[in-house]
């Protein structure tokens, strides 16, 4: 799943892997198996973050279950039964028939929370390339934003990945691990003009930056939300000539 399930896995990044079972009683059977087959992973030198579910868990309507479904977009089969992933393929496509706008909304007040983290802005002197406002978690969002919803207006942002994903890899490789804060040392070996390196940054934040907020508001004032008609009743300002609605002309 994710990352790993879009074969867009960083040098020290976890492998994100959903171990997949029919029913409770045939999980319960494989636990000392599934123990080592997970330690025979991190022995190999992988870092694994596994999760456990069955097939129903993995289509279950639940409020909290945003992340999963994210990551289940990204999903490919590695190995197993293929009967029980066309299975998956199958009621999950039926799911978000029903609860793609939820799940919109769920990945939206995840973002919101995450952006918060970092004062809602882009413009940090030590950017962190995944988590800050601008940064590959953003991208990645308007991606699986624009899954949920074919609708949603499309915006190429390929410029950007390859060079906020180039600089995660070249972080990876200086540290020897999944380092993704972006620091002066960093920045001074990347860099014979890091003052030059950091406008670039900016630059394709800024775009990646604007692009999920248009996603996120989007996703947030889909028919039949409260919430988001709520939004825009408060902040809609009109005369003749113009109108005003969600901090947008």
């Amino acid at each position: 799943m994710g990352g790993f399930g879009r074969r867009e896995l960083f040098p020290h990044a976890e492998a994100e892997l959903a171990l997949l079972f029919e029913s409770e009683s045939q999980m319960e059977a494989a636990r000392d198996l599934l123990s080592a087959f997970l330690e025979a992973l991190r022995d190999s030198g992988l870092r694994p973050r596994h999760s456990i579910h069955t097939v129903a868990e993995c289509v279950a309507e639940s409020e909290n279950n945003a992340e999963l479904a994210a990551s289940l977009l990204d999903r490919r089969l590695l190995a197993g039964e293929p009967d029980v992933f066309e299975d998956l393929n199958r009621r999950f496509d039926a799911f978000l028939t029903k609860r793609a706008g939820a799940v919109a909304r769920q990945l939206a007040g995840l973002s919101e929370t995450r952006h918060a983290r970092f004062q809602n802005t882009i413009y940090h002197l030590e950017p962190n390339l995944l988590e800050t406002p601008g940064g590959l978690r953003d991208l990645q969002t308007v991606r699986w934003l624009a899954a949920l919803d074919p609708k949603a207006p499309a915006r190429d942002l390929t410029a950007a990945f390859d060079f906020l994903a180039g600089l995660r890899i070249r972080l990876h490789e200086l540290a020897g691990r999944d380092q993704n804060v972006l620091d002066f040392a960093a920045q001074e070996a990347m860099s014979e003009h890091p003052a030059s390196l950091m406008r670039d940054h900016y630059r394709h934040a800024r775009l990646v930056h604007r692009t999920v907020r248009m996603a996120l508001e989007a996703a947030e004032e889909r028919p039949g939300t409260l919430i988001g008609r709520f939004h825009e009743w408060r902040s809609r300002l009109s005369t003749s000539e113009f109108t005003v609605s969600r901090d947008r002309v």
